[in-house]
């Protein structure tokens, strides 16, 4: 590809490249990831310095992959000789394009759908962009085949300009971001093993997923110097079924995971307050009972997940917010329905008959506690489960082992576990005490003052990356303690989420986010915004980059 890219400038670079990129279907969980991987290798190739240092582009097979996905590293020394390195990181994945309907076919053409949305009836919003001809749409043009080209076209600047490179960078392109973020996950170990052999010190990491306009007419562009974690809280709720003709003495888990649902979904008292920062409050992602057919029993169990955003609290500090929220919640649910039988008996002028009103509330490792206690053997029963059970969705995986735990409770009893299911991603935001973090603060500031002055953008430096990023990965802090909170209540982590916690712990990398720049992210009406992304941002990142190797 080269040869298409030398006599242009970055800008049409970055165009180029993110047109050729988007056209090759990269879905989460497809060969395309694969394949992908290949297409941007073969460009790095097609550099010159590359094509004479074949040795510093590699790929990194992801382990027992399904669709034999990979990796590609880039390494560029500098000619300094330093051990210094900043890494940029960009995700090859997209979402899938099931959203663009009838115009599906046409979904990785950026020509032919900005033909489309200038020709039919849209929003007057999406026809002015579509005619002022500034941005590219398709899927992946926003989120992220456009980063990836921006990142390209900094690689080819800085092997055509060696001796402005006053230190090492690194550059990967890992797969699947959208889903179970394998690739980074993956990628982790070989940064420990880069750092172990060669002796890289990685200074900082930059991501350039994207930004959008956070309200109507936002103007600002957002850097980011840290990631909002996430944890999945979730919950299996066994209840106690009944025949239909004496629902009143069942113990329905859909109406406690109703309650939940209020007490818990959306609720902004359980918001971090943080000045200045888009913070947002937990939402449901799955809410069903579990049955798979019909019949006149009421439900014996149900399932509940929850997305929960995290920035400064632990997720120690979370799992007991929760567990107190459910005590609280089951209580008031118990409450009415013994009065409502109650109530009932009395109109109905009967005696009541002796009904068991308790239920139990306690997180996946007090579940698990209690079970050894009691003699069962809890390690044999989840080895055995997952040689007989090949669930794709891990989260489902998760509540199918500890259904099956229940299974093995010699006195079952209404219960709720409080657990956490994949994805879990460390919150962590730059580090400004250390001297590490104010040489990234300092030239980050340093590069919207001057950016600011040179392009009249309006930049505003932020603490979390409100969206989830690859570059949650790359360090883990915290206490023991807080780690235990995890691992402890993750069923089957090292099977469903493994992840390179002694790896994150000791690299610690600072992850910073300078992002392309669009609207609509994982919409059918997806775009980027050309002049700042590929005009603009490929600047600010060499600038952020010179000024943190010059200090």
């Amino acid at each position: 590809m080269y040869e298409q890219l030398k006599q242009l400038s970055t800008y049409d670079q970055i165009e180029l490249m993110t047109k050729t990129l988007v056209s090759y279907p990269s879905y989460s969980g497809t060969e395309g990831e694969a394949y992908k991987a290949n297409v941007i290798k073969e460009i790095v190739y097609s550099f010159p310095y590359f094509t004479e240092n074949p040795e510093h582009i590699w790929e990194q097979l992801i382990l027992d992959d399904l669709y034999q996905r990979k990796n590609i590293f880039v390494l560029l020394p500098s000619p300094n000789k330093t051990k210094e390195t900043i890494i940029l990181h960009a995700h090859i994945d997209t979402v899938h394009t099931y959203d663009y309907g009838s115009i599906q076919p046409i979904a990785h053409q950026p020509d032919a759908l900005l033909r489309y949305f200038q020709q039919e009836q849209v929003t007057d919003e999406l026809k002015r962009d579509a005619d002022s001809g500034e941005w590219m749409f398709g899927r992946g043009a926003l989120d992220m085949q456009s980063g990836i080209a921006v990142h390209l076209a900094n690689l080819l600047y800085y092997s055509e300009h060696m001796d402005e490179l006053e230190g090492n960078l690194l550059f990967i392109f890992n797969v699947d971001e959208e889903a179970e973020h394998t690739g980074i996950k993956a990628a982790v170990g070989e940064l420990y093993r880069l750092k172990e052999e060669k002796g890289l010190q990685y200074v900082v990491a930059i991501n350039n997923d994207f930004i959008a306009p956070l309200y109507q007419g936002d103007q600002t562009k957002y850097l980011y110097v840290g990631n909002a974690g996430k944890i999945l809280p979730s919950f299996y709720i066994q209840g106690r079924e009944s025949h239909v003709g004496e629902a009143l003495t069942a113990i329905d888990p859909t109406l406690i995971s109703s309650e939940l649902v209020n007490r818990i979904g959306y609720q902004l008292n359980l918001i971090e307050n943080l000045d200045g920062e888009l913070v947002n409050p937990p939402s449901v992602l799955l809410q069903r009972d579990r049955k798979d057919f019909y019949n006149v029993q009421t439900p014996l169990a149900a399932m509940l997940y929850f997305n929960y955003f995290i920035y400064e609290k632990s997720v120690k500090e979370i799992m007991a917010e929760l567990k107190r929220i459910t005590e609280e919640a089951s209580a008031q649910i118990i409450s009415r329905l013994k009065s409502t039988y109650q109530t009932y008996c009395q109109q109905k002028n009967m005696p009541e008959k002796e009904v068991d009103w308790q239920i139990k509330v306690q997180t996946y490792n007090d579940f698990i506690g209690e079970l050894e206690s009691k003699g069962v053997d809890t390690a044999e029963i989840i080895d055995s489960f997952f040689s007989r059970n090949l669930e794709r969705d891990s989260r489902l995986t998760a509540f199918n082992l500890i259904n099956e735990l229940v299974a093995h409770d010699p006195g079952t009893t209404p219960r709720i576990i409080l657990f956490l299911a994949a994805p879990y991603l460390p919150n962590h935001t730059l580090q400004e005490t250390q001297e590490n973090g104010k040489r990234i603060r300092k030239a980050i500031e340093q590069t919207a003052e001057e950016m600011a002055e040179k392009t009249g953008e309006h930049f505003a430096i932020k603490r979390f990356f409100p969206f989830l990023s690859d570059g949650n990965f790359l360090s883990l802090k915290g206490s023991q303690q807080d780690i235990d909170a995890v691992v402890q209540n993750f069923p089957a982590q090292d099977k469903l989420f493994p992840m390179p916690l002694a790896e994150m712990e000791k690299l610690q990398i600072p992850s910073i986010n300078l992002c392309v720049y669009g609207k609509d992210g994982h919409r059918w009406t997806e775009r980027v915004y050309k002049p700042y992304s590929f005009g603009t941002l490929p600047l600010l990142i060499r600038s952020v980059i010179e000024h943190i190797f010059s200090e």
